[in-house]
C-alpha cells in the first residue's frame, strides 16, 4: 500500500504539465499555511515530454514500477497518469490548519472522473478498503491517521494528528505569609557518662551454623512500596484506543467541514489573499504569521516557575498581538534563465507605519567608488532611517512595559536615565543608518607565526617564521554625522590601545587575529577593512572610474533598502585559490560544470512600503534562453549519467 501510495504522489507530480475548477474553494481561511502548485503556468513555460525522455526521470519512474514489470497497471498509470481520473492541470494545493492541540494536513487535487478514480482503487486493492458515503462526499478510511475523500470536484488526501492535553503548568512560588507552627519547647536532658560494657567474646572456631531449609510454598517475596502519584492533579487517562477514536473523531469533523465546505470565508474569498495569488506564480505560499509566531511562543506561558511570576508570559500577549492581520506571500517562477522567489508581508497599519519610517532612508553614493568592482565576489548593503527605527520601537515596547507592572516600571526608569544621560540627537547622528560589507578578491598577506623546533636532546626552541597567506579581501563602510563624536571614539580606542594610529588610519590590535584589520575614516565614511591598499592609497579618491561598482549596482543600490549581490563563478574560483580541498577527478568535473553554468544570486527589498513590505530574490544562471528548472533537470541528468558512464537519454 506505502509503495502505491508513493508511486501515486510521484504521479501527481511530475505530471503536473501534462493535464482546470478550482481547488481554493474548498480551502477554509483560517489555514495556518497554503502551498498552491499551477501546473498550467509551468506547461506554457517548459516541454514535459523530453523531459519524460530524460534518463534520470526513466530511472526514477522504472523505480517506482518496481518488480510489477513493464505492461503492468503502474506501468500504465505512470505513462498516463490522466487515467487516475484526477485533472492534473489543474491548481492542487497543500495546506494545513495547526493548533497546539491538534493538527491537520490536507492535499487537494481537482478531480476529472470520479468513477475513474474509484475504479483505480478497485483495481489495486480490491476490497481491502471500504469504500464509505458521507454527507456530499466519498471516503477510504487508510487508518486513524490518514484518509481519501472526494467528490465529483475535487479528491482530498489528509492526514491529521491529536496531542494528548498538556499536564498544567504547577506554581512552585513559596507563599510569602505563611506561619511557623507553634513548637513545643523540649526540655534539656542532661547528659551522663556511662562505662561502656565489655566486648563480646570471639566466636568458636570451625562452628557450624545450621541452616533452615524453607520450602517453596514457603517462601514470601515482599513487593517494593508503591508510591502514589496522588498528589498531582493530573494524570494521562488516555489509552491506545481513546486516543484513536480522538483522532478518527477529529478527522471525520476536520475532512467533512472541508468537502462541504461549511468553514464560513474560505481562503479564496480573502482580499488580500486574492491581491498576493494574482500575481503570476508557478509556485505560491501563503502563511498566517501570526499563527506561525504563537506556536513557536506556545512553550514560553510555562517559564519563570518559582521566581515570583513570569514577566515574559505577561508580555507575550501583548508581542504577538504585534503579529495580528498579517500574512506572508512568496510566489516562485522558474523563468527562462533565472528562478524568481517575490515576498510580500501583509501586515497591520502599527507595522508597516514602522517600517516605512525605518525603510525612508538613502544610499551614500560616495561609498561606490570605494569598491573594486574589477575583482567584485559580492556584497550587502541595508540601509535604515535611524531616528524613525528607535522611535517605532519605542512605540511598540512602552505598551509591552505596561503590561508588566513591577518590571515595566524598572524597564521604564532605566530608559529614562539612559535618556538622560545619552543625547539622544547625537546619538541619532553618530550613524546615518547605512552598512555596506563588500568582498573584492583575494589578497596575500605575511604574517609572523612561531613554531617550535627540537633538539637532539628533544628541547623544544622556539622559531618565529614569516609565512604568506591568501586571505579573503573585504570593506565594511558606514557613514557618521557626527565628526566630534566619532573622534571621542577614536580616543577612547587609542587610549584602551585598541587602536595603534599609523599614519590616516588605524591599526586594529587584537590578539591572535589571522590578518591585519585597519580602520579609517573619510568622506564621512568609516572604513574597517583588511585591505592595506585601500587605506594606504585610496582615501579621499577611491578606485578610478573604470575600476569602481558598475551603474547597474549602483542603480540598485539606490532605490532598495538592502542588497545582497554574489557573483558565482568569481566566487568559486577564489575559493579555488583559497584552497578549497577538491578532488581532481568527479568532483572537479562537476565543480566545472556548475561554474559555466550558473551565474549569480540577487536579494533585494525596495524601499516602498504599501499594504506591504516586498522582497525578491534572483538566482540567475548564463543561458538566458532556456527555462531554469528544465536547466536544472538536464543538468542533474548530464551530473548523473556521467557518473554512472552511460547515455542521458537512456
Amino acid at each position: 500500500m506505502q509503495h502505491f501510495f508513493k508511486t501515486l504522489a510521484f504521479c501527481l507530480l511530475v505530471a503536473t504539465g501534462l493535464q482546470a475548477q478550482s481547488t481554493l474553494q474548498y480551502i477554509p481561511g483560517d489555514v495556518t499555511f497554503n502551498l498552491s502548485v499551477r501546473p498550467a503556468s509551468l506547461d506554457a513555460k517548459m516541454d514535459f515530454e523530453k523531459i519524460k525522455q530524460l534518463g534520470i526521470f526513466q530511472m526514477i519512474t522504472q523505480g517506482m514500477i518496481g518488480g510489477m514489470g513493464s505492461g503492468s497497471p503502474m506501468d500504465d498509470l505512470l505513462s498516463d497518469p490522466s487515467a487516475m481520473g484526477v485533472d492534473l492541470m489543474q491548481e492542487s494545493c497543500l495546506f494545513a490548519s495547526l493548533q497546539a492541540d491538534r493538527q491537520a494536513f490536507g492535499y487537494l487535487m481537482a478531480m476529472s472522473d470520479a468513477g475513474k478514480f474509484e475504479g483505480l482503487l478497485q483495481q489495486f486493492f480490491g476490497g481491502a478498503f471500504e469504500v464509505m458515503q458521507a454527507d456530499g462526499y466519498r471516503y477510504v478510511s487508510l487508518d486513524s491517521d490518514f484518509q481519501l475523500a472526494w467528490n465529483q470536484d475535487v479528491l482530498l488526501l489528509a492526514a491529521v494528528e491529536v496531542s494528548d492535553p498538556d499536564p498544567p503548568l504547577f506554581d512552585f512560588d513559596w507563599e510569602e505569609d505563611w506561619e511557623m507552627e507553634d513548637m513545643e519547647e523540649i526540655e534539656e536532658v542532661p547528659e551522663y557518662l556511662e562505662e561502656a560494657p565489655p566486648p563480646p567474646p570471639p566466636p568458636a572456631p570451625y562452628e557450624e551454623i545450621e541452616e533452615e531449609q524453607l520450602e517453596e510454598e514457603d517462601l514470601v517475596i515482599e513487593e517494593p512500596p508503591v508510591i502514589s502519584d496522588d498528589y498531582y492533579p493530573y494524570e494521562d487517562d488516555y489509552s491506545y484506543e481513546e486516543r484513536q477514536q480522538r483522532r478518527a473523531e477529529y478527522m471525520g469533523d476536520w475532512v467533512g467541514s472541508v468537502m462541504n465546505r461549511s468553514f464560513g470565508q474560505g481562503l479564496a474569498q480573502q482580499a488580500r489573499y486574492r491581491k498576493a495569488a494574482g500575481k503570476p506564480a508557478d509556485l505560491h505560499f501563503w502563511a498566517n504569521y501570526a499563527q506561525l509566531m504563537n506556536m513557536s511562543a506556545s512553550d514560553m506561558g510555562g517559564m519563570g516557575m518559582g521566581m515570583g511570576g513570569n514577566p515574559l508570559a505577561a508580555m507575550m500577549p501583548l508581542m504577538m498581538s504585534m503579529y495580528d492581520d498579517t500574512f506572508l506571500s512568496a510566489g516562485l517562477n522558474f523563468n527562462k534563465g533565472e528562478m524568481r522567489l517575490d515576498m510580500d508581508i501583509y501586515s497591520n497599519e502599527r507595522l508597516l507605519k514602522i517600517w516605512r519610517g525605518s525603510l525612508d532612508a538613502k544610499f551614500n553614493k560616495k561609498i561606490a567608488k570605494y569598491i573594486d568592482g574589477e575583482h567584485l565576489l559580492g556584497y550587502f548593503n541595508v540601509q535604515y532611517n535611524v531616528e524613525e527605527t528607535m522611535e517605532g520601537l519605542r512605540e511598540l515596547m512602552d505598551p509591552m512595559l505596561e503590561s508588566i507592572p513591577m518590571y515595566g516600571e524598572m524597564a521604564q526608569a532605566l530608559i529614562d536615565v539612559i535618556g538622560i544621560a545619552i543625547d539622544e540627537d547625537a546619538l541619532y547622528n553618530l550613524f546615518k543608518g547605512d552598512l555596506t560589507l563588500a568582498f573584492t578578491g583575494l589578497q596575500e598577506v605575511e604574517r609572523t607565526i612561531t613554531t617550535y623546533e627540537y633538539d637532539d636532546d628533544f628541547n623544544a626552541q622556539e622559531i618565529e617564521k614569516t609565512v604568506t597567506q591568501t586571505v579573503p579581501e573585504m570593506a565594511m563602510m558606514m557613514s557618521y554625522g557626527s565628526q566630534e563624536n566619532i573622534n571621542r571614539l577614536l580616543r577612547l580606542g587609542t587610549s584602551s590601545s585598541f587602536l595603534v594610529p599609523e599614519g590616516n588610519y588605524y591599526r586594529i590590535a587584537v590578539p591572535d587575529m589571522p590578518m591585519d584589520i585597519y580602520l579609517a575614516l573619510a568622506d564621512d565614511i568609516l572604513f574597517v577593512t583588511n585591505n592595506v591598499d585601500l587605506v594606504q592609497n585610496r582615501l579621499g579618491s577611491g578606485y578610478a572610474k573604470k575600476d569602481r561598482l558598475s551603474k547597474e549596482h549602483c542603480k540598485r543600490l539606490q532605490k532598495s533598502a538592502s542588497v545582497f549581490f554574489w557573483d558565482i563563478p568569481a566566487s568559486m574560483d577564489a575559493a579555488l585559490a583559497f584552497g578549497l580541498p577538491i578532488d581532481e577527478g568527479p568532483g572537479m568535473m562537476v565543480f566545472e560544470q556548475l561554474k559555466q553554468e550558473l551565474d549569480y544570486m540577487l536579494i533585494q527589498a525596495p524601499k516602498e512600503v504599501d499594504d506591504s513590505v516586498s522582497s525578491s530574490m534572483i538566482f540567475s544562471i548564463q543561458d538566458d534562453q532556456v527555462n531554469i528548472l528544465e536547466k536544472i533537470l538536464n543538468l542533474a541528468n548530464d551530473l548523473a549519467a556521467k557518473q554512472m558512464g552511460g547515455n542521458s537519454r537512456s
